[in-house]
């Protein structure tokens, strides 16, 4: 009796904790502009067509947009990020770990046929940072989001054909 009532008393106890978890789960909305990326962007390697080189080769999942739109409504967030020379790409997520798969926009490759195809993209929480992830082709990135007043903070790790690593991307809110 005492090994069936254990686990249900422990159950019990957790559940306002993990009710208190789901409402402290951060709301992501609004326009952000890029402060800070750390490293900095690369120079171009050279051999390619001017500013699309920028999405790349290991560029294509690796650059930071100048401006990000996100929406969010419960388990769904659009993801809209606007790169240096106007280029916007439009993701949709699930923030339940499902996988949602968005059509590659004409250029969203960057000329590389290893990262051609359907992006395929899921989002899950723990605790009050929210993990973005991706799948482009023989790419994948993931982002993990933090919030701090209308400092956005995203950890960006990617792995693309040409190379791998982290990149520190600071952002400041422009609307809500």
């Amino acid at each position: 009796m005492t090994r069936v009532l254990v686990p249900i008393i422990a159950l019990l106890l957790a559940a306002p904790a993990l009710q208190l978890d789901a409402r402290q789960q951060p709301n992501f909305s609004g326009t952000w502009k890029l402060t800070k990326q750390d490293p900095p962007p690369r120079p171009p390697r050279g051999g390619g067509a001017g500013e699309d080189e920028n999405r790349g080769a290991t560029r294509a999942l690796e650059v930071a947009p100048v401006t990000l739109k996100i929406t969010q409504n419960g388990n769904d967030m659009t993801f809209e990020s606007t790169m240096s020379d106007g280029w916007v790409r439009t993701l949709q997520f699930k923030l339940d770990f499902s996988y949602s798969v968005n059509p590659l926009p004409p250029g969203g490759d960057g000329g590389e046929p290893r990262l051609n195809g359907p992006t395929k993209t899921r989002g899950r929480w723990m605790g009050n940072r929210l993990f973005l992830h991706q799948t482009q082709g023989l790419g994948q990135r993931r982002d993990i989001l933090t919030i701090n007043g209308d400092v956005l903070s995203i950890q960006r790790d990617y792995e693309t054909p040409g190379g791998a690593g982290t990149t520190f991307l600071t952002f400041s809110r422009v609307t809500s």
